[in-house]
């Protein structure tokens, strides 16, 4: 299918032309579902005939009312907190009550084996830890001994006065020394799907 050509589902009997429409009530059934008249299809591998045509924005009402208003504020807050992640998540972490202030050194982080010690911190200390898991990157620990030493450091925590959740979000995950970063990636995304409303 070329662009401009019109696309007619078999199913449904319903045309689908190269135009995304935003649907601005939803009130004509019940369950907010309704017919849209233009509709963009998009072949996979294809490239798209022009983006910026597809793009729905939220109204003016809308965008005053957000935290982050438009697309410019977005790109700027996002190269703030790549340049100066410390400086950026102070800031907004100054928007909260703590009962205990951070450290001064809000973010660190080390993947790379050659440069040290790895790690991955951000304010580890300065409030209340209710989501947390584990990864075991080990290949010759058990899973069992894995969700033993997680509850024993999580007990260790609550000891030494900090809030701290003894259940983990997630069940511990074992990963394999190179996949740092997927199995960080993957257990972040699985976590927010558990933990978001």
């Amino acid at each position: 299918m070329t662009a401009g050509e019109v696309a007619v589902s078999p199913k449904v009997g319903v045309a689908f032309s190269n135009h995304l429409r935003h649907v601005e009530s939803m009130s004509l059934h019940p369950s907010g579902a309704s017919w849209i008249s233009h509709l963009n299809v998009v072949i996979l591998g294809e490239p798209l005939e022009s983006e910026e045509n597809d793009l729905v924005f939220p109204s003016q009402e809308f965008s005053s009312q957000a935290l982050v208003s438009s697309p410019e504020q977005y790109r700027n807050m996002y190269k703030k907190s790549i340049e100066d992640p410390a400086g950026f998540w102070s800031e907004i972490s100054s928007q909260f009550y703590w009962k205990e202030k951070w450290n001064p050194e809000v973010y660190t982080e080390n993947i790379n084996v050659r440069k040290g010690t790895v790690k991955f911190k951000k304010m580890a200390n300065g409030g209340r830890v209710n989501s947390w898991t584990c990864i075991n990157f080990a290949k010759n620990v058990q899973d069992n001994l894995t969700r033993g030493f997680c509850h024993e450091l999580a007990q260790m925590c609550q000891i030494s006065g900090m809030e701290f959740s003894l259940d983990p979000v997630l069940h511990p995950l074992t990963a394999r020394p190179d996949h740092v970063e997927r199995a960080l990636s993957a257990c972040y995304h699985d976590a927010m799907t558990i933990l978001q409303p």
